[in-house]
């Protein structure tokens, strides 16, 4: 068979708002499908494909570009069968490559979102690369020897609440600096440090350090936290003190995901526990007063009102006009000397929480989760130009050193029940542990090859809920499916239903694709798309969706569960699913 030849380049911009991305996008037109390798080169900033097999037999071509981002696209025939092609960058930048199959081509996207930041340290407005500009916030916002799970939460956060502001996606941008996105005010934005602050402070070790701040945002490159379709509030403070608090309680609006949870994990932030000493004099100065009282608190035990004098304080009020660290007054004493516990506003992510929750082992995904219940992460998947090894710079014609394309997503089937628990029984005498795993195997086969799968179990074994869920936690995966049959006490009952974990958005997006490929594949009854705290659906990370095909206990539909061509056509079906979601949130 010859080898596909590449037949043309085009560029454009691709802008994505469900996934607020905005794109240098370059498309590489061909006669049939390749695989491809990549890699980066500096002096100047390049990124280079190889494609292979291919042919082109036009010599070189050339397509000058000039966005701001890609100066122009290059590409030329390699000896063996090779096109190499070559996107000259102002800049570098992290980008996804992905095929598409009708016509053939290979796509090219490079990240171009960028920041408009008021700079308080310059005092001018300064327009950032994002992924630049949240090293900086990280910098100024978390000690860089946090754990690197803390620092990949925070650099999830910190995208989160910037993609929330950026007006070019209809965010309200810095309500005190026109024209800017964020300003660096950690008290009205966020923090943000230059690289020359870092260099002055960091001295030595400032590649060592701004090298873990990057890997952190890096690793989470376009992730960000979500609730429903848009980014949700992701603020964020230091120390919590023991609870953190709801969005209600502090600015007066209630949100389903910042709502107080309680946290021990920041007992070992230097900040945990302050007293502050003012003198007589000094507390009259403040309060016009020589003592308070705190008359009522809120859930979390910050204080909501305080009494000085016959008039009523807010805690926040109290707050600012004593220099308090938190309204979380733990005692009164002396003179006037004030123990609070915790330090900032207290909503969101506790940073010192996310911390000890990291040095525990867990990861930034079950922290964020837990800070910001009911929300998902979202956002598709770049690579940066830096994990692409470059062999050096003026090397064009080095081999690249990356394996075909982009890592897989990673997508984990579980056949239900299995070992001494044999799920449902049919009137015949049908396992559904038997059937479970006949289709999960048939959904694996048919899902092997675009994306790498993995099952809880490939034989008939015992195996706990727990392990089920720690192997896709472990594994990072996309997705989680559950495969069962179902069973009723009643032999008429039937249909197809499917379950995902209540309020999980993606969760009902991967289940609302199960049910439908189902239903197209049996044509049997619709029971619909459920919701149920269901073991594996709450303790998996990744969006999970339960499939229980059809009713074990219908001597009709058992009949069906146990022919092997309906087993295979309904793995099928359950493969479909996956990729209608993958291709959906991508």
């Amino acid at each position: 068979m010859p080898a596909p030849e590449v037949t043309g380049v085009r560029h454009g911009l691709y802008r994505d708002d469900a996934n607020l991305l905005l794109a240098s996008r370059v498309v590489v037109d061909m006669t049939g499908l390749t695989d491809w390798t990549w890699f980066t080169l500096t002096s100047p900033d390049r990124l280079v494909f190889d494609l292979s097999p291919a042919v082109f037999g036009g010599g070189v071509g050339h397509l000058p570009v000039g966005d701001g981002l890609v100066r122009a696209v290059r590409w030329a025939a390699h000896p063996g069968e090779r096109v190499r092609v070559v996107l000259d960058l102002t800049r570098p930048a992290a980008h996804r490559s992905f095929r598409l199959v009708d016509p053939p081509r290979l796509v090219i996207d490079v990240d171009r979102l960028e920041v408009t930041l008021y700079s308080h340290e310059r005092a001018r407005l300064e327009v950032l690369p994002l992924d630049e500009y949240l090293i900086g916030v990280l910098a100024a916002e978390v000690p860089p020897t946090f754990q690197a799970e803390a620092l990949r939460a925070q650099a999830v956060a910190a995208r989160t609440y910037t993609l929330r502001r950026l007006r070019t996606f209809g965010g309200r941008g810095c309500s005190v600096h026109p024209g800017a996105d964020v300003c660096s005010d950690p008290a009205h934005c966020q923090g943000y440090s230059s690289p020359e602050r870092l260099r002055d402070s960091w001295r030595e070790d400032y590649d060592a350090l701004r090298g873990r701040l990057a890997a952190a945002v890096s690793d989470t490159h376009n992730l960000f936290v979500a609730y429903g379709p848009r980014p949700a509030e992701a603020v964020y403070h230091s120390t919590c003190g023991g609870h953190t608090a709801s969005s209600a309680e502090v600015w007066g609006q209630s949100l389903p995901y910042l709502e107080g949870v309680p946290c021990e994990y920041c007992r070992i932030s230097p900040g945990y526990r302050e007293t502050r000493r003012l003198s007589l004099a000094e507390a009259r100065r403040r309060l016009m007063a020589e003592f308070f009282a705190v008359k009522e608190t809120t859930a979390s035990g910050r204080t909501r009102r305080a009494e000085v004098a016959g008039c009523s304080f807010t805690g926040s009020e109290l707050r600012d006009r004593l220099g308090l660290a938190s309204t979380l007054i733990e005692s009164v004493s002396g003179d006037l000397a004030v123990t609070t516990r915790g330090s900032g506003h207290g909503v969101g992510l506790c940073q010192w929480g996310a911390e000890g929750q990291a040095r525990l082992g867990r990861s930034y995904r079950e922290i964020l989760r837990y800070y910001y219940p009911g929300t998902d992460l979202r956002g598709v998947r770049f690579v940066s130009g830096a994990g692409g090894g470059a062999p050096g710079p003026g090397k064009p014609d080095s081999p690249s050193p990356e394996g075909p394309g982009e890592p897989q997503p990673v997508v984990v089937i579980d056949p239900g029940h299995g070992g001494v628990d044999p799920g449902a029984v049919g009137p015949r005498g049908t396992y559904e542990k038997d059937v479970n795993l006949a289709v999960s195997l048939a959904a694996a086969e048919a899902l092997t090859g675009r994306v790498e799968v993995h099952l809880t179990r490939r034989e008939d074994e015992t195996v706990s809920l727990r392990r089920r869920t720690d192997l896709a936690n472990e594994k990072k995966a996309v997705l989680f499916l559950s495969v069962h049959a179902n069973g009723s006490v009643r032999p008429e009952a039937g249909g197809t239903e499917t379950y995902h974990f209540p309020g999980s958005r993606l969760g009902g997006l991967l289940a609302r694709a199960v049910q439908r490929r189902l239903l197209e594949a049996l044509r049997r009854r619709d029971r619909g798309v459920k919701e149920a705290d269901f073991f594996v659906l709450r303790e998996t990370i990744c969006p999970a969706a339960l499939a229980e095909v059809l009713f074990l206990t219908n001597p009709r539909e058992e009949a069906l569960l146990r022919d092997p061509g309906v087993q295979r056509k309904v793995g099928q079906a359950l493969a479909a699913a996956v990729f209608d979601y993958l291709a959906e949130v991508r």
